[in-house]
């Protein structure tokens, strides 16, 4: 316990005086999405569209919502907690989510909102706006806006592409104008049955080298499902499980990290 409450007061003190450059990291949301080692926009799954990939959200055809929390490396107070919801105006996709991660000492905030379009049949677009908004406790906080672009194309029934462009717009925050994140990423995915699906995600955080990613979903049957996952960058592994019965889904994921150990992931939703 000494040992973690080191970790998080050399946290705390990072996050307080390091610059705004370092806020507002790409995490992602989402039980599948941890489990499958932070991978899948070009998968199948479609929770937390908004927040993993805007694109998807043309392919959906039910609505649903989802929440989502993770508690990172056992440190109590550090936690990420999502709320995510795909719906449909007649012919219209829309996503809404909002996001916090932090502490009592340090919050970041971003509300998410998203539409998305076919071009052609199987190739959707997708266009995000994020409003991040920064709390300090006993500082000052910030507030900025961010515009993200995304696609997904189905080159066959078992065959997906796409990519996820964040922060196009180079946003900054704060009086000092410190940069907000950009990041690409490319992505495929593949069914070689229907049971399994097998994800490849490169990564390219802009302050940071490449990172891959790949995750595997595996349906044992309509109602369990099981998932595992890695990432080469902070040499992370991942897996977890899925139980889905009329609409209503509970997901269990972890990661773990070979420094600073184990973080826990939860995410309830039903889909209507």
């Amino acid at each position: 316990m000494k040992i973690r409450n080191y970790i998080f007061t050399v946290i705390s003190i990072i996050i307080l005086y390091v610059p705004l450059y370092a806020a507002f990291e790409n995490k992602g949301s989402g039980s599948v999405f941890v489990g499958t080692g932070s991978s899948g926009i070009a998968s199948e799954e479609t929770a937390f569209s908004v927040i993993i990939n805007p694109a998807k959200l043309s392919f959906i055809n039910k609505s649903d919502i989802f929440l989502y929390y993770r508690n990172f490396y056992l440190i109590k107070g550090l936690d990420q907690i999502s709320l995510a919801a795909n719906l449909r105006f007649g012919k219209i996709p829309f996503g809404f989510a909002i996001d916090r991660f932090g502490n009592d000492l340090y919050s970041e905030y971003t509300v998410s909102a998203a539409s998305a379009f076919e071009i052609i049949d199987s190739l959707s677009i997708g266009c995000k706006i994020n409003f991040y908004h920064l709390q300090i406790k006993n500082y000052n906080s910030a507030s900025s806006y961010g515009i993200s672009l995304s696609a997904i194309y189905k080159v066959t029934k078992s065959f997906r592409a796409g990519f996820v462009y964040e922060n196009i717009t180079e946003s900054t925050i704060g009086s000092a104008g410190e940069k907000l994140p950009m990041n690409l990423a490319l992505a495929f995915s593949f069914n070689p049955i229907s049971q399994i699906e097998l994800n490849f995600d490169i990564f390219k955080d802009n302050r940071f080298d490449f990172e891959y990613r790949a995750g595997l979903y595996y349906n044992l049957n309509k109602w369990f499902k099981l998932m595992a996952g890695f990432r080469s960058y902070v040499n992370s592994y991942s897996g977890g499980f899925e139980l889905k019965k009329y609409g209503f889904s509970f997901i269990y994921a972890l990661s773990w990290h070979s420094v600073l150990g184990v973080s826990n992931t939860l995410s309830v939703g039903y889909e209507f």
